[in-house]
């Protein structure tokens, strides 16, 4: 074995057959859920690659629509994944990816409510990808989805915002206090930006 061997971080389990690393996996799915984001309606928007203030990390997308305001974390899991309450594990082992999408997601509401003004409710939606999917009880405040039914759950939300309170959310969302290092645009359907 190579000294490059030996240092290279070793890929995760589901990833290893194919010789792709693990983060590799999961860009591709954030890509994914991005394009199936797209397909939302008129009157919704989405804003990728939001910094989450609350763990230095990025919340992959941010969709405000009628529905609400939603901060959606992309994980590509693998293996077998099983959810019973606030718990979450992957192949038996232990995850904090609903605790730290809840933290997430109350970051992001704060500077929401800084930049535009008024207290927003976000919800912490987790997207997982993964081989095997055992919900046994859900979690009260997070939801966990698939990526194939993010879109229809989105849509069928029921309406908690109004046209003009969505517009004013989105205006807060793009402006750079609300998440001043985003690398990634947004894209809208509907009312416009500013």
């Amino acid at each position: 074995m190579r000294l490059g061997e030996l240092l290279a971080p070793a890929p995760s389990r589901r990833w290893r057959r194919f010789g792709l690393p693990a983060p590799v996996a999961e860009a591709a799915t954030r890509g994914e859920v991005a394009e199936i984001l797209r397909g939302l309606p008129e009157g919704w928007f989405v804003f990728n690659e939001i910094p989450a203030a609350a763990s230095g990390s990025m919340i992959d997308h941010l969709v405000v629509g009628p529905g609400g305001a939603f901060a959606v974390t992309v994980a590509d899991l693998g293996g077998q994944v099983r959810l019973a309450g606030r718990s979450l594990t992957v192949d038996g082992v232990a995850s904090a990816r609903l605790s730290k999408a809840v933290l997430e997601a109350r970051s992001v509401a704060r500077a929401l409510e800084a930049a535009g003004g008024r207290p927003v409710g976000v919800r912490p939606v987790v997207v997982v990808r993964c081989a095997d999917l055992s919900i046994v009880s859900a979690p009260p405040d997070v939801t966990v989805l698939r990526p194939g039914s993010i879109l229809r759950w989105l849509r069928t939300h029921p309406p908690v915002l109004s046209r003009a309170t969505v517009a004013a959310v989105a205006r807060a969302a793009a402006r750079p206090a609300a998440h001043a290092g985003s690398r990634s645009g947004s894209h809208a359907r509907g009312a416009s930006q500013q």
